[in-house]
């Protein structure tokens, strides 16, 4: 009985937090990808950006790193969400704003030219009829944080992206 006991004291005594990259959680409607290798998404680049000092941060700065190419069986929209961490050296500071930054797409169809990254799915490619293989070429912009007051530290920037057919 006292092992019993001891389990449950191990299993359930203990409260270790765990820190991780949460995705968000996938626009609605998102239907499945459909059968086999004729839908898929493959992403080429990094979806990670690390920005060591935001002493360097009073210009704005674009990279486009990342190409998506879909394949869809169905018309599809494309969606990127972004989360922002800041971790110092010593504990973990308040991150940069994650609508600092932007994003474009080419090939976006009837997508807005450009969209303020947010944690939450935002379109920024919409395909109405289904494609062997569309590219988008995503353009991140990073504004100007020229008053931004925050200590130094290591900010990630962390993109996911998603793409959703319909019917």
């Amino acid at each position: 009985m006292k092992n019993i006991y001891l389990l449950f004291l191990i299993v359930f005594g203990f409260n270790i937090p765990v820190f991780a990259q949460v995705e968000p959680p996938l626009p609605s409607p998102c239907y499945s990808y459909g059968p086999g290798a004729k839908n898929n998404m493959t992403v080429t680049g990094s979806t990670t950006f690390t920005f060591n000092s935001i002493a360097d941060f009073e210009s704005p700065q674009s990279s486009n790193t990342i190409t998506v190419n879909v394949e869809s069986t169905l018309g599809y929209r494309l969606y990127i969400a972004g989360v922002v961490t800041a971790v110092s050296a010593s504990s973990t500071n308040d991150p940069i704003p994650v609508n600092a930054f932007s994003i474009s797409s080419t090939n976006r169809g009837t997508s807005p030219a450009s969209v303020t990254l947010s944690e939450s799915y935002m379109e920024v490619a919409y395909q109405g009829t289904k494609t062997s293989g569309t590219t988008h070429v995503l353009t991140i912009t990073r504004n100007a944080l020229n008053d931004y007051k925050q200590a130094p530290g290591t900010h990630t920037l962390t993109l996911h992206i998603r793409y959703c057919q319909f019917l």
